[in-house]
């Protein structure tokens, strides 16, 4: 932080390098797992397809965004990583996608 308790440009555009990176990982955790994107995104932002029990699995440890149910009775949901979020709670969340 600066002088002003304000991050400054430089680290704004390093957190937010940082928080896309781990989007990706965690984006190629769900693909691993066949977990279909419902949007192909390369942001801090995920768009994925889950079925009833992955979501209810997931939703037990991780906030995530409801965006809408499919006719097959899948989800949509968001996933978004922040400048706060940690490499521990990324990979943690790896983890636990491998392990559905």
């Amino acid at each position: 932080l600066g002088e002003n308790g304000l991050l400054s440009a430089t680290d704004k555009l390093g957190t937010t390098a940082q928080a896309d990176a781990y989007a990706l990982e965690i984006k190629a955790a769900f693909k691993e797992k066949g977990i279909r994107e419902y949007v192909d995104s390369y942001t801090n932002q995920l768009f994925v397809i889950l079925t009833e029990e992955q979501a209810e699995v997931l939703g037990k440890e991780y906030t995530f965004e409801h965006q809408q149910d499919l006719a097959d009775g899948s989800k949509v949901v968001r996933f978004c990583t922040s400048w706060a979020t940690t490499e521990a709670e990324k990979d943690q969340l790896i983890r636990d996608i491998r392990a559905l």
